[in-house]
């Protein structure tokens, strides 16, 4: 039997979460892992009937990747800066670099909830989520570009010239800002709840989430955009995801005031 909102149960899931949690892309032949963590966040569900609620939260995410190129070349075509035509060819060699985005999640969840045994309940939890990506970074520890120029107006190669980029360049410290911009994704939730008192269940639950859209603009250039900008292969790349999965902790609190309930979703 379905109720009035104004009636129905509320209930607010505080949780912490560790597992998986990963900026998934490829690149050419770069090695990419993910990386372990923690997240947390708050879920509020308004109850249709004692078995299924509806429900958003707040959520927070820091996704990290590693990656490590062992040889890449590329040649492109620039100007100098002294207006001069050249045609540039880039090799990178054992470039170990790191990415981490942080992200404010916002799910529509559906909920399906039993009780198996006078004490426990099982359910399940899916959705859309809204991914918003907030601060990013992307460094570099070790590795080495080769950039080497050709101007056929003179038919001169030059590689040792560090002003106008020609060079081997020894690569370490931050790389240019991380283009983020808004993304989707879709979870799934599947747990368990234990009966505390007729306020409180806690909970265990395993989870997966992974995003539709790539939450990054391509930087323009590429991997190398000029003599003096490298910008790393997740800018390099076309399609850059966020995905994770783990086991999530929490508590269930009945915030219904007593006048107001007519389910008994907890208990």
């Amino acid at each position: 039997m379905m109720v009035s909102p104004l009636f129905s149960q509320v209930r607010l899931t505080p949780w912490v979460g560790f597992g998986n949690q990963s900026v998934k892309y490829s690149f050419d032949d770069a090695t990419i892992d993910g990386a372990s963590g923690i997240n947390f966040g708050a879920d509020v569900y308004i109850y249709l009937n004692e078995n299924m609620a509806l429900g958003s939260g707040f959520r927070m995410t820091s996704y990290e990747a590693t990656a490590s190129i062992n040889d890449y070349s590329i040649e492109q075509a620039g100007v100098d800066k002294d207006g001069d035509a050249y045609e540039m060819t880039s090799v990178s060699t054992n470039i170990e670099e790191s990415h981490k985005i942080s992200a404010i999640e916002i799910p529509l969840l559906f909920r399906y909830q039993d009780w198996v045994t006078d004490n426990i309940m099982l359910f399940g939890a899916t959705g859309p989520v809204f991914i918003l990506p907030g601060s990013s970074s992307s460094k570099i520890a070790s590795g080495s570009v080769k950039n080497v120029g050709f101007y056929p107006e003179w038919n001169l190669i030059i590689d040792d010239v560090p002003e106008y980029g020609f060079f081997d360049n020894e690569l370490a410290g931050d790389m240019p800002e991380i283009d983020t911009k808004t993304s989707l994704a879709w979870t799934i939730e599947a747990g368990a709840e234990i009966f505390i008192s007729k306020r409180l269940n806690v909970f265990a639950s395993l989870y997966y989430q992974s995003c539709f859209s790539s939450v990054t603009n391509p930087a323009e250039g590429g991997l190398i955009a000029d003599p003096f900008t490298y910008n790393g292969s997740l800018m390099g790349a076309d399609d850059v995801k966020l995905s994770k999965m783990g086991i999530r902790v929490g508590v269930n609190l009945d915030l219904t005031p007593r006048e107001r309930g007519s389910i008994k979703s907890i208990r």
